[in-house]
């Protein structure tokens, strides 16, 4: 996890001492409860609701950070290019350019 992430789960979990032991502990014990659950070495269930607050912040963010920014067009294409196994020849290429278009409108 970076330290954006963990500073903006500090910001989020509402705890204003950024720098303080207790906001440090916080982020740490919901790192370790995410990745747990991850793994499989913990069930949601046995989280408390603030934990489970936590784990749920901090997927949040992850999945932020690593949002798809493509547009629908762009990810038309790149769907169609991995079917054509990453090689396509002009044709193809062109049919696939004038059906992701469509799909971008």
């Amino acid at each position: 996890m970076t330290k954006t992430i963990a500073a903006a789960l500090v910001l989020t979990l509402g705890l204003g001492w950024q720098g303080s032991a207790l906001a440090q502990s916080r982020v740490a014990e919901a790192r370790a409860n995410y990745e747990a659950v991850m793994n499989g070495g913990r069930q949601i269930g046995s989280l408390t609701p603030q934990e489970l607050a936590d784990v749920i912040e901090l997927d949040r963010r992850i999945r932020a950070q690593n949002a798809d920014t493509r547009t629908p067009s762009q990810r038309c294409v790149d769907e169609e290019m991995k079917r054509e196994g990453g090689a396509a020849s002009t044709l193809q290429r062109r049919a696939i350019d004038m059906k992701c278009r469509e799909a971008g409108d």
